[in-house]
């Protein structure tokens, strides 16, 4: 899930078909008066006739500044979550730092004999021992240097214990299980909206614990002496917060799960890597094809689809046709051009660019252009984005017109089409945007280079490679493999720059 929003520009896109409810103009059907259509004698008394009146559907035509306001408040609230769990995992950490700061030494014979278990099983960084003054569950904390810390208790408990908690809490150190938790909570962070995530992390934690349960009771250590020992522990816990970056042992609310498990008869407590292996081959290839699915809504024409009854009824045949929908797109293409050219509203012309670009027709592609020649940046950008997502050639020469506009995000939509295509014509513009002082426009500039097989391109990304953005720096080094492979190129180019495609479908379904 963290690598998602980085594998989504390269993923291949695929089309899956959507059911959306038909949706017909009944106004051309009306009668020229009172509402009531008397039967002609010309009519065939054989054809199946509904009541219905007015329009089956309010109109699809939504205001441009609604959405956009929608948008900037469903991102805005979806920063804001996600900056407050960050902090709250954020404290976390901080908690049981001073946890470990304010903590006191352990005893060195514990000490001792922690190293003896380290070193048996094969652990080879320093994990320090320590002990809080509170009463607490024994925890793993730290990233790079990891600490046990053992509640005041602990001085009162036998050999045996002491022992089993060690083995607890070096299995999380050896399998590395602090990182994994603040990777969880980083797609908590991100994700916070979506109820699975906190349940995939909450199941993670729970079969975290039981793997290190399994790894005490492989040692030697009954099952029933083990739950004995939990549950002494866990008797002995003070409710309170605890840190949630703190791996602690015995959690109250998971102790019932993980007592079942322990003496659980004829339970394997042994890894299996080809299970895991499969699983995560799966879950990869469904991820994968998660990520490259694109809503395509399909009409549908259902003979038996009830129509509202509203007075007063006029009657309309069943077998009547639906609409042409490339007749209503032409004639949403045709309408948006005549408001872009007639209104003077910013927020009018912008959406009519974005229904010339939902409409994709090829009659679009002339108000686009002219489009490019508006005082607004916003509607120019939104121009260059939908030229963009044309695949034809003759949309480059607007391309390249929008490669030298003054706005930065028109420069990189315009950068970001020519990506998506392999030109002569386009070179040297692109050779001269190199050194756009924009880094955005600059990186689309790299990848377009390295995509156009042109051996013009290596001298620019070579000097790309200096540049003071990183990113710049890292696509001017991918485009400069792609130019020296040869007869490799081609099929790698064309892989990218079906990514790319997939990219500016994004961004224009994000601009509607």
């Amino acid at each position: 899930m963290l690598l998602a929003p980085l594998l989504l520009p390269v993923t291949p896109t695929f089309d899956l078909p959507l059911v959306r409810a038909m949706t017909i103009d009944l106004s051309r059907f009306a009668p020229p008066a009172r509402g009531t259509a008397q039967r002609t004698p010309e009519s065939n008394a054989s054809t199946p006739t509904v009541v219905a009146s007015g329009l089956l559907a309010p109109s699809a035509q939504v205001n441009g500044s609604t959405h956009v306001n929608r948008t900037g408040l469903a991102a805005a609230v979806w920063l804001m979550g996600s900056v407050l769990c960050a902090l709250w995992f954020a404290l976390g950490w901080l908690r049981a730092r001073r946890m470990s700061r304010y903590s006191l030494p352990a005893d060195p014979r514990w000490q001792v004999e922690l190293n003896d278990l380290c070193a048996r099983l094969q652990i080879r960084r320093d994990v320090a021992l320590r002990v809080v003054t509170t009463q607490t569950s024994p925890v793993v904390t730290g990233l790079v240097a990891p600490s046990i810390l053992l509640p005041v208790q602990a001085r009162a408990w036998d050999e045996e214990r002491r022992r089993s908690v060690f083995l607890h809490e070096l299995a999380h150190v050896q399998r590395g299980d602090c990182r994994v938790q603040a990777l969880s909570q980083a797609a908590c962070a991100l994700y916070w909206f979506n109820p699975l995530m906190w349940i995939t992390c909450a199941r993670l934690r729970a079969e975290r614990d039981r793997a290190c349960d399994d790894r005490v009771l492989m040692s030697g250590l009954t099952p029933s002496t083990y739950a004995a020992h939990l549950l002494g522990i866990a008797r002995d816990l003070k409710r309170g917060l605890r840190p949630s970056a703190a791996l602690a042992m015995a959690r109250p609310s998971e102790l019932e799960g993980r007592l079942l498990a322990v003496l659980a008869d004829g339970h394997a407590r042994v890894t299996t890597r080809g299970a895991r292996v499969a699983a995560l081959g799966i879950v990869a290839v469904v991820t994968a094809a998660s990520l490259g699915a694109s809503a395509t809504p399909a009409a549908v024409r259902s003979a038996d689809r009830r129509l509202p009854v509203a007075a007063p009824p006029f009657r309309v045949p069943l077998d009547m046709p639906a609409p042409d929908a490339r007749s209503t797109a032409l004639a949403a293409t045709a309408q948006a051009s005549r408001v872009l050219l007639s209104s003077g509203d910013d927020e009018v012309r912008e959406k009519a660019v974005l229904d010339l670009i939902a409409a994709d027709q090829d009659a679009a592609i002339d108000p686009l252009r002219s489009a490019l020649d508006d005082p607004s940046p916003d509607i120019r950008e939104k121009a260059a984005l939908g030229l963009a997502l044309r695949s034809g050639s003759d949309v480059i020469p607007a391309l390249l017109k929008a490669l030298g506009d003054s706005d930065a995000q028109v420069r990189e939509k315009a950068a970001l089409g020519l990506a998506t295509r392999r030109d002569d014509r386009a070179t040297a513009a692109l050779l001269a945007a190199a050194d756009d002082p924009d880094a955005q426009v600059r990186e689309k500039v790299a990848m377009a280079l390295g995509t156009s097989g042109d051996a013009r391109a290596t001298a620019a990304l070579t000097r790309m490679l200096a540049d003071r953005d990183s990113q710049v720096r890292e696509k001017a080094a991918a485009g400069l493999m792609l130019l020296g492979r040869g007869a490799g190129t081609d099929a790698e180019a064309e892989t990218i720059r079906g990514g790319l495609r997939g990219l500016v479908t994004t961004l224009a379904r994000i601009a509607r």
